[in-house]
């Protein structure tokens, strides 16, 4: 009976395109735990290899990234995965060369029936909570709003400006943030690539505390997606027009803990895309300093606007 309960359970989960990990502890029956672990291309982890999963996340990205260039990816060697991760001038940030070889062989199983994942692609724009079950995604509504078209719109990015006050002191570390939000006082919220999210007067009786300006978001070798990065539509985009065309580019104003980005689109849409969540990339990186994206940025695709806080920083 509970053998049967468990296939079954194993293809519930199989379907819904999750793997399960199994740290057998004591004299635990791994014969009942197995067929989960193996019809959802799990694994059975030994307690003394406990550590490896702390970098399974980074390493199912990566492998996701790396599978498209082997032709047959299930019979790949380490050589060939760290070569093409040299070429790519990638980091293994912590994975294991053999974890990630493992992780290429077996990708994660997909859903038979993609339609439950519709609501990922949600408009975040009324403000409601796409996934009522992330933790991080419990914040106030009025966190991510856009009250007019004297605010630099979502995704803008910012310096410190003109009337940067004392009590502000160093919450940007001298460097860029991007514009996540409004409220209706004239104060906008910042992320700063720091990591550090406050608000600042923009415009109120005349001050500007941050000012516009044209510098991209730059990742460290360490980070995959960030807020303030430039995305387009990537190799599993399902969203039809909803970024307002192929060739528009989007900005990141808010990055998920399940593997998901919020991305603003110059049309003023925001839409959740998964970025690695089971495997799929509906959204891709683009180079800040490409020509073309740079054209882009200067022809208003992102969205971005010039107001009286445009100026130079000093």
């Amino acid at each position: 009976m509970i053998c049967s309960d468990m296939n079954g359970l194993a293809e519930m989960i199989r379907q819904s395109s999750h793997r399960i990990y199994c740290v057998p502890l004591g004299k635990a029956d791994e014969s009942i735990i197995e067929p989960l672990v193996r019809r959802t291309h799990g694994k059975i982890v030994r307690p003394a290899n406990f550590d490896k999963l702390i970098y399974q996340f980074e390493g199912e990205l990566l492998a996701t990234k790396l599978r498209p260039y082997f032709s047959n990816f299930r019979h790949v060697e380490p050589d060939m995965v760290m070569a093409a991760v040299q070429s790519f001038d990638l980091s293994l940030r912590g994975v294991d060369l053999e974890d990630l070889v493992e992780y290429i062989h077996n990708p994660p199983p997909q859903k038979e029936d993609d339609s439950d994942d519709e609501d990922v692609w949600e408009d975040v724009s009324d403000d409601e909570d796409v996934r009522e079950d992330d933790s991080d995604d419990k914040d106030d509504n009025d966190d991510y709003i856009e009250t007019g078209i004297n605010m630099p719109p979502i995704g803008t990015r910012v310096r410190r400006g003109p009337d940067w006050q004392s009590n502000f002191d160093e919450q940007d570390s001298r460097g860029p943030g991007t514009v996540v939000s409004h409220d209706r006082r004239g104060f906008i919220s910042i992320i700063w690539d720091n990591g550090h999210q406050c608000q600042y007067p923009y415009g109120i009786q005349g001050r500007f505390a941050v000012i516009v300006v044209d510098e991209p978001r730059i990742l460290q070798r360490d980070q995959l997606i960030e807020v303030g990065c430039l995305v387009k539509r990537g190799n599993n985009w399902r969203d039809n027009d909803n970024d307002g065309g192929p060739e528009n580019i989007g900005v990141v104003f808010r990055v998920h803990s399940d593997a998901t980005v919020s991305v603003r689109w110059p049309t003023g849409q925001r839409r959740r895309y998964k970025y690695g969540k089971q495997g799929y990339f509906e959204v891709e990186l683009c180079d800040p300093l490409d020509e073309n994206v740079q054209l882009r940025i200067l022809s208003g695709n992102t969205g971005r606007v010039h107001t009286r806080g445009n100026q130079t920083p000093s």
